[in-house]
C-alpha cells in the first residue's frame, strides 16, 4: 500500500484502483485470487474442487470471461504474473 489510502496498490493500474467489489465468478468450491496483470485486465486465481485445483483467469474489463489456463489431474495452484508481463 501506499500512502494512507488503504485500497491503492503500488502494481494496480489507476483506473481499479477506486473500483467497488463485484462478484464476478460462481463456481463449487474455492476461488483464491493470486495476480491481477500489469494492464489490469485479468485477474489470475486458483479454482479449488474437492480433490483437485487449476489456475484460471476472468476478464476484469467489459463481461467476465473465465478462461482455464491449466487444467489437469494434478493440483496447481498460486499463478502468478511476472511483473514485465
Amino acid at each position: 500500500m501506499t500512502g494512507n489510502d488503504p485500497f491503492s496498490f503500488p502494481h494496480a493500474p489507476t483506473d481499479i484502483r477506486l473500483r467497488r467489489a463485484e462478484k464476478v465468478l460462481e463456481i463449487v468450491g474455492a476461488e483464491l485470487p493470486n495476480s491481477v496483470s500489469a494492464d489490469g485486465r485479468w485477474l489470475y486465481y486458483s479454482r479449488m474442487a474437492p480433490g483437485n485445483s487449476d489456475i484460471a483467469r476472468v476478464s476484469l474489463v467489459g463481461e467476465p470471461e473465465v478462461e482455464v489456463l491449466i487444467e489437469s489431474a494434478a493440483d496447481e495452484l498460486d499463478g502468478r504474473v511476472s511483473p514485465d508481463g
